[in-house]
């Protein structure tokens, strides 16, 4: 090779370094570049028809029998897990039996868990193999959004019906949701059905319904988290009463056995309701709602129980049995509307040692019509 030549290979090769250093740049780029992640799968919204397949093998109807085997009601409940189902407790009152169906399958239902204050009522139901619905998070719920009941409206089976989230009502304690008010239709045997929302995930237990001439579209279900957390507050409810049991009684001389002279004189407590189950038009509060009691007790064992305010005053009376039990029941009234009235009557015990004693029992509060207005737990504890 000649020196010109040489000199002409030499010029070529540094005038190529600087694409070849890019080639090079460009390849190791290529190598270091992360490689692309997929984003979140996004919850696909169902139409009505493929939501009501997906869920109509996990919305089952309850019957309810006495002793005497004869039929006392009908409800709905929705599959949330292996052999749960969860419904109204106020569907399962005074029954000796549970039968849970679906088309033509039958199967018995046992009480599992429950919390009378919201409602809730979750039985086990041995050789269910009906899916479980999925959760919804209640963190997420709107007012405005599209929800879907499904359950048993006057016994006719898994009868889907849509509306919106009208309303969220916040419980006054806790300021969580107590009650998701809806415009989708429910019907007496809806109770313990389930409200979903479009992406057939449950977002509340449809539990109540205000009928009424100038009423429209004003249902009331429990939220999804009541129904996530009914293990932990039936344990809890639990726990408390065993420790209660359990704990040594006081000495004679500090505390008295209890008797109906130990038990005269002021109490006070409180009545916590569930949501309105009646046809009343216009309740004052559809949602659920907690009222200071007062109770006075005579010597002679008489009882009365009293609560009220500006806007309305509520009166029982009774008597204090053998057992230390005790039946109060008479009238409320309105201030505002003096048409509206109501009875109300409180069954309950009375237990404890001396000044310890209290008061615990359940309300079945009327309507003006004389229907069932609402299920009510009451409590006492003597004044000091």
């Amino acid at each position: 090779m000649s020196v010109l030549s040489a000199r002409g290979a030499l010029w070529l090769a540094l005038l190529a370094l600087p694409f070849i250093g890019q080639a090079e740049a460009a390849t190791g780029d290529k190598a270091r570049r992360p490689e692309p992640v997929a984003a979140p799968a996004v919850p696909r919204s169902l139409s009505a028809s493929d939501l009501y397949a997906r869920l109509a093998p996990s919305v089952w109807v309850v019957r309810t029998y006495d002793q005497d085997n004869l039929r006392l009601g009908q409800g709905s409940a929705v599959a949330i897990g292996p052999q749960s189902l969860v419904t109204n407790c106020h569907v399962l009152k005074k029954a000796k039996r549970v039968e849970v169906s679906h088309e033509s399958t039958a199967l018995a239902a046992t009480l599992e868990l429950w919390d009378v204050g919201v409602d809730l009522c979750q039985l086990k139901v041995p050789g269910l193999t009906a899916p479980a619905v999925e959760l919804a998070d209640e963190t997420s719920l709107q007012v405005g959004q599209p929800v879907y009941a499904l359950g048993a409206p006057q016994g006719l089976e898994l009868t889907l019906s849509s509306g919106l989230i009208s309303s969220l009502r916040l419980d006054p304690k806790t300021r969580q949701i107590g009650v998701i008010q809806t415009s989708a239709p429910i019907s007496p045997g809806s109770s313990g059905g389930g409200l979903f929302d479009e992406f057939g995930r449950l977002v509340g237990i449809t539990t109540a319904m205000i009928a009424a001439e100038n009423a429209q579209n004003l249902n009331l279900a429990r939220p999804v988290g009541m129904v996530r957390d009914l293990p932990q507050r039936h344990a809890a409810a639990r726990t408390a009463a065993a420790s209660l049991a359990a704990a040594p009684a006081a000495p004679a001389q500090d505390r008295p056995p209890l008797t109906i002279g130990t038990l005269v004189g002021r109490w006070v407590g409180e009545m916590q309701c569930g949501p309105f189950l009646g046809s009343a038009p216009n309740p004052r509060n559809p949602g659920p709602w907690t009222a200071p009691l007062r109770m006075t007790v005579t010597d002679t064992g008489s009882t009365v129980l009293e609560r009220g305010n500006k806007s309305y005053s509520e009166t029982l009376s009774g008597s204090i049995r053998s057992d230390l039990s005790a039946t109060m029941s008479g009238m409320g009234a309105d201030f505002d509307r003096p048409t509206l009235t109501w009875r109300n009557e409180v069954v309950g015990r009375f237990s404890g040692n001396g000044d310890a004693a209290q008061f615990s029992g359940t309300a079945e509060l009327g309507t003006t019509r004389g229907d069932l207005g609402r299920h009510c737990t009451v409590s006492l504890a003597k004044a000091r």
